[in-house]
């Protein structure tokens, strides 16, 4: 089936599939049981100081009725992390995660959906804060050390010392009269990864999480597992800065909100504090800062292109890197500066900030599984088959041994589809897997926090959708992954287009094909667009939308294969394996291939992804279990000692995000190959630009493997 998330507008029913439906007064997947009993709630602020003496700010949400807060202790869920708890609009509104707090108000109401019945999520997409409230929970939010209002200076995203505080702060949590000593975590992206790291230090009041759409290998999220920087990372990091008032905003500034003061700070004085002692203490450019930490190579890279180019800023080359045509006119004349550039463009998974064990800077969740393992504190992971690390969130789900959940279905990164757009196609998609999210929260955290047998932990552990020929969504179960009974099916490339098909390249055939090769010219402009699945998880763009995938193949630059019309339906569940024997002009390069669905009229969607650099080609296997997927070394030794992209036919061995879709009958499968994403990948720009050959048949027959689900 041709899943129209991207490119149609969708609305889904969603069908419980292989789903038992529970009857009124059951609790089951998607259906929470339970009565609301609060509609009201109270909102306070303050400071809490942990172990060193910063002091991080905190906001206290508690459930009342008739305007009197609830005095029975109850469980609490706590979220934390980097981005702010709250924001002060220059009319003194503050934005929180339950809607707009009036200056001098003193009571709010649990409001969930609109006058439509929509649901409503005031600051998030991935979190059921508003019905955790309404059936009896707390709500704590807090921001890490050196954001908002929080004081200190950060160590760096996911230090370890931001896990630390945390802990301090949960344990405060179940010291207070108001809780039961019961304290669950949620969140997502950054929020989830944190809940993560806070797990594996095993706060003893920390019964559960549900880290929704987390990373779990770092190296793997900013690079692609390939040595590759995404420029949604530059984006993230300059946007950080400015929130936090460590880089210039320009003419926005008086306009922008602000953090909100804690309640004591009437005047704002402590917060103007907090805020000039973070600006005098920090680096005086945190973009360039972070960049050193991840990426030391690039940073020097951008320091000799500002010397060669006489440029003002560091910033100005990164401009002209990110701009390919412009710098391919630059590099004329020079063989030895294009050289330097070409190899300073490389993230190595040995550089310290993705060590294993740093004490400061990137503390990955896969670098603490060991730990998690120990703490064995129960988890719930979200996902969608279109976030940033999809397989990630399956790593993590099969390498932790603890109580565990995972649910992945047809959205992506979120919560930014849901935004009114009448041309989104994934609005209302967003709003169903919002109900979902709803339940699932509820039966999980009354299953741990309460002791509420919700039947939650009778259940398989993975639940996960795929839409069927009707557009309905299907939810099937399944108790490990990779799913069991998959059966694997290898379509050769061919240099042979398909029948009657002047709209391919090549082919995608079941057996084996004549040996044979087609090439195609570098063009450095090609690209999934600025609104891609990373981009979106970097909330940098309002919302993932793809370009036209029909459109985009036009102009050379591109290699496309397709399978004949298909005779049968065929469910694919799981990671797409790419295999090619590839040759260029250029001494490095990269292979960017796209899964896709053609229907009966020629209209194509895309599905996942995947991607390799030439001279991280060498395979390794890391600290955690991938199940058998390709996975890049990426040290500096291995590449430096690779062979290069020009000297022979070399194998390139990678695996695509994962996915769930069912190709329906008369549709083609389609993979897609091209030498640069312009919107999303820093890439080598060589000058003139290379040609690169693919090699089928014989001992060099390139090939993709899909792993396929009986049609039930």
């Amino acid at each position: 089936m041709m899943i129209k998330t991207i490119t149609k507008y969708l609305c889904l029913t969603v069908l419980l599939g292989n789903v038992s439906v529970a009857s009124a007064t059951e609790s089951s997947f998607g259906k929470y049981s339970g009565q609301k009993k609060y509609a009201q709630y109270t909102r306070s602020s303050q400071y809490i100081s942990v172990t060193d003496g910063t002091k991080l700010a905190v906001d206290v949400y508690r459930p009342a009725t008739k305007g009197e807060v609830e005095s029975e202790p109850l469980p609490v869920i706590f979220y934390y992390g980097r981005y702010w708890r709250a924001k002060m609009s220059p009319d003194g509104t503050i934005m929180t995660n339950l809607g707009p707090w009036q200056p001098g108000q003193k009571i709010g109401s649990l409001i969930s959906r609109d006058d439509s019945g929509r649901l409503i999520y005031w600051d998030t997409g991935r979190e059921s804060i508003v019905e955790l409230m309404s059936n009896g929970y707390i709500f704590v939010r807090a921001e890490s050390r050196g954001t908002g209002a929080s004081g200190g200076i950060s160590q760096g995203d996911h230090a370890l010392l931001e896990a630390q505080d945390g802990v301090d702060l949960i344990n405060w949590v179940a010291s207070q009269p108001w809780s039961n000593g019961s304290v669950g975590m949620i969140g997502g992206s950054y929020h989830g990864m944190t809940q993560l790291k806070i797990a594996a230090l095993a706060p003893k009041p920390l019964k559960a999480i549900f880290p929704a759409v987390p990373a779990f290998d770092l190296y793997q999220l900013v690079t692609g597992n390939t040595g590759l920087l995404h420029k949604g990372v530059l984006s993230f990091g300059q946007g950080q800065a400015q929130k936090d008032g460590l880089a210039d905003v320009g003419d926005l500034a008086g306009s922008l909100p602000s953090p909100a003061p804690v309640d004591n700070d009437k005047d704002g004085k402590q917060l103007e504090k907090v805020l000039a002692y973070r600006k005098a203490n920090s680096p005086s450019n945190a973009l360039f800062s972070t960049l050193t930490d991840v990426a030391p190579d690039l940073v020097g890279t951008l320091l000799a292109v500002t010397k060669a180019f006489e440029f003002q800023s560091p910033l100005q080359a990164l401009q002209i890197l990110s701009s390919p045509l412009d710098l391919q006119k630059a590099l004329v004349g020079k063989p030895e500066l294009q050289q330097k550039i070409a190899s300073g463009l490389h993230l190595y998974r040995d550089t310290p900030a993705f060590s294993q064990n740093r004490e400061l800077g990137l503390v990955a969740p896969s670098s603490v599984l060991n730990s998690m393992q120990s703490a064995a504190i129960p988890m719930y992971i979200w996902t969608g088959w279109y976030d940033e690390d999809t397989v990630g969130a399956f790593q993590l789900f099969h390498n932790f041994n603890g109580p565990k959940k995972i649910t992945a279905g047809l959205w992506s990164h979120g919560p930014n589809e849901d935004n009114g757009r009448i041309d989104n196609p994934l609005d209302d998609f967003e709003a169903q897997a919002r109900e979902l999210l709803n339940s699932e929260s509820l039966r999980w955290f009354d299953y741990w926090l309460k002791g509420r047998d919700t039947g939650i932990m009778d259940e398989p552990s993975i639940n996960y959708a795929f839409a069927d020929i009707d557009n309905q969504l299907v939810w099937h179960k399944a108790s490990s992954w990779p799913l069991e009974n998959t059966h694997k099916q290898t379509y050769f490339l061919s240099a042979q287009g398909a029948q009657d098909d002047s709209f391919n390249d090549g082919s995608l055939a079941s057996a084996a094909v004549n040996k044979g090769d087609l090439t195609f010219t570098v063009d450095y402009t090609k690209t999934m667009g600025p609104q891609s699945r990373t981009h979106d998880s970097m909330s940098s763009v309002p919302a993932m939308v793809y370009p036209d995938m029909k459109a985009r193949t036009n102009g050379g630059g591109v290699l496309s294969f397709s399978t004949p019309a298909l005779k049968e339906d065929k469910l694919v569940v799981g990671h797409p394996i790419v295999k090619l024997y590839a040759k260029s002009t250029a001494s490095d390069g990269e292979i960017f291939a796209y899964l896709e669905e053609v229907d009966k009229d020629g209209n194509v969607v895309y599905l996942t992804e995947g991607l390799l650099r030439a001279s991280h080609r060498k395979i390794a296997k890391p600290a955690y279990d991938t199940f058998g997927l390709p996975i890049s070394d990426s040290s500096r030794q291995a590449v430096a000692e690779t062979s290069k992209f020009n000297q022979q036919i070399v194998e390139l061995h990678f695996s695509m995000q994962p996915t769930a879709n069912l190709f329906e009958k008369g549709h083609k499968i389609r993979l897609v190959l091209t030498g640069a994403d312009m919107h999303n990948y820093l890439t080598p720009v060589y000058s003139p630009s290379p040609e690169v050959s693919i090699f089928t048949g014989g001992e060099h027959a390139s090939s993709l493997t899909l792993p396929l689900q009986s049609v039930q």
